[in-house]
């Protein structure tokens, strides 16, 4: 049995989404059965092997009719809360891409609503561009993931992101 699968965002980055879910798929793992996007998908934008999911711009509508099990969210930040708590709310899993949330307040009431409905949501974080899964001692080529968590304190000067495969720049910056 595959688990039914919700993709929320589907363009841009969520392309990539798309791609991993179809590898998913291929080994009857998951199904894509729906996308939520504002305007849907044609046919060529679907990835092969994928079939012709359910589309519609109602996330909610669109987990319900779906009976979908995993939600990935794609979105603009300032929608993650709502959409992660429409899915929550239904006992829906969640793949959230980062940031989750805008505000530490908006990261609070959909922590604290993930964990009332007792459903696990897992933060994406792209590894690509880091030395870690090599470092990590993990040569084996069926490592596909390496996980880290921390935090800093803005300081005084203009914001910095972090230097991520040697590649400092601005913070808002490529």
């Amino acid at each position: 049995m595959t688990v039914p699968i919700v993709l929320a965002g589907a363009r841009g980055h969520g392309r990539w989404h798309l791609d991993n879910i179809r590898r998913l798929q291929a080994n009857g793992l998951v199904h894509l059965a729906g996308i939520c996007e504002l305007t849907p998908l044609s046919q060529e934008e679907i990835p092969d092997g994928l079939g012709t999911p359910e589309q519609s711009a109602d996330f909610g509508a669109l987990l319900d009719t779906t009976g979908a099990r995993i939600a990935v969210i794609c979105t603009p930040i300032p929608t993650h809360t709502d959409l992660a708590l429409r899915a929550a709310e239904r006992g829906v899993h969640l793949l959230l891409e980062k940031p989750p949330a805008p505000s530490y307040a908006e990261y609070r009431r959909m922590a604290d609503g993930v964990a009332r409905a007792g459903v696990v949501c897992q933060i994406g974080f792209q590894s690509l561009g880091s030395h870690a899964v090599p470092r990590s001692g993990g040569s084996s080529p069926r490592a596909r993931s390496a996980r880290s968590s921390g935090s800093a304190a803005p300081g005084p000067g203009p914001a910095r992101r972090p230097t991520t495969g040697g590649r400092p720049g601005p913070a808002g910056g490529a």
